[in-house]
């Protein structure tokens, strides 16, 4: 996982780490330390008691990080993708 990412509380209640990112170390692919949790609650929940609960979406909150990749990669993206 990428550096930092066991810290992040990923449940709902925001007291333990479940969810994880994971991928191959490769010197083309690397995390760039940005990551965090997207907390989809403050959109859905705008009603502070909504109807059945929290719970009926989920107890988890989606996890998200950045990679940088390299400019091989890049470049191989604009050959497969030219004008995009």
């Amino acid at each position: 996982m990428p550096d930092g990412m066991n810290s992040l509380k990923t449940n709902f209640s925001r007291t333990k780490t479940y969810d994880k990112i994971a991928w191959v170390n490769r010197s083309q692919f690397r995390p760039t330390g940005a990551h965090n949790v997207v907390l989809f609650y403050k959109a859905v929940f705008q009603d502070k008691r909504p109807k059945g609960g929290q719970a009926e979406i989920s107890d988890h909150f989606p996890v998200w990080a950045e990679f940088k990749i390299n400019s091989l990669s890049q470049e191989l993206d604009q050959i497969l993708n030219p004008g995009g």
